[in-house]
């Protein structure tokens, strides 16, 4: 919805009337309407009688008890706690992102060593072919490393770009009629992210360093493909 657009308006009575939008504000706990009291008087053709009020308290809640006291007043809703509720509704979210991450660690684990130890045994012929010209095993190493390091940075850079649009389908997706999330991503998120993916192509080359030390070159070259 834009502003300019037009949506119904269902009051109590179920009495339906069409209003435009003017402006739009994020409201991350419930949803209101606001209006004036003149837009208010041409829709529903009437005066608006103020039901509620918005009081603004730096002291604590001892004003609590004198509103309640009174038979106007038929409730007192604190914002602090309706935030608090929340945020305790919503801790489960917490644990289900840790579970993801260390999923996706685990993932990312299996795909990069799953990938190395195809491609070093794939090429053992070539691999071992290149110990005999004389190469040491840092520098066999660092040929299979190059290429990890490709890898991973591609892979690195694609999951950041679609990261960020997983992430807001993911946010509007749990989002309820009550409570909306802010879709913004903190740069320490990128940082871990690339940090973690590093951190696994690292250990992941280093198994497979103990590998390549191992071919034998003798065995390998006698192999028929």
């Amino acid at each position: 919805m834009r502003v300019g657009d037009g949506f119904t308006v269902i009051y109590s009575d179920g009495r339906a009337y069409i209003a435009a939008v003017t402006g739009i504000v994020d409201n991350y706990i419930q949803h209101f309407i606001y209006m004036s009291p003149d837009a208010y008087a041409d829709m529903l053709g009437e005066i608006p009688y103020p039901n509620s009020a918005l009081i603004r308290y730096a002291g604590g809640r001892e004003f609590t008890a004198p509103l309640l006291g009174n038979g106007n007043v038929r409730a007192v809703v604190h914002i602090d706690e309706l935030k608090t509720q929340i945020g305790y509704s919503t801790n489960a979210m917490g644990t289900i992102t840790v579970v993801l991450i260390v999923l996706a660690c685990a993932l990312a684990f299996v795909v990069l060593f799953n990938l190395t130890n195809i491609n070093i045994s794939e090429r053992i012929r070539e691999l071992a072919t290149i110990k005999v010209l004389g190469f040491y095993d840092t520098e066999l190493s660092i040929y299979i490393y190059r290429e990890n390091g490709a890898v991973t940075l591609f892979g690195i850079l694609l999951g950041l770009a679609g990261g960020i649009f997983l992430h807001r389908f993911v946010i509007t997706t749990v989002e309820i009629d009550l409570l909306k999330f802010p879709t913004v991503i903190h740069p320490r998120s990128y940082f871990f992210a690339v940090a973690l993916s590093f951190a696994f192509a690292v250990f992941v080359n280093l198994v497979m360093n103990i590998k390549l030390a191992r071919i034998d070159m003798v065995e390998s070259l006698k192999n028929v493909e």
